[in-house]
């Protein structure tokens, strides 16, 4: 479901979308926490996205 909102509504790539999916696996089940994780990815890179927002 996370992959499919990244790729479709956020624009994403899809390997990113599965690295942020893979990732969040076990941390989040909010969608909502991938899309915010996707969008700053680009800026900070994706385990500081998570880091960030889950700490």
């Amino acid at each position: 479901m996370v992959k499919g909102v990244l790729v479709r509504r956020e624009g994403a790539n899809p390997e990113l979308a599965e690295e942020i999916a893979q990732k969040l696996e076990g941390k989040s089940q909010d969608v909502r926490d991938a899309v915010r994780v996707a969008r700053l990815s680009p800026q900070l890179g994706t385990d500081k996205a998570i880091g960030l927002l889950l700490s």
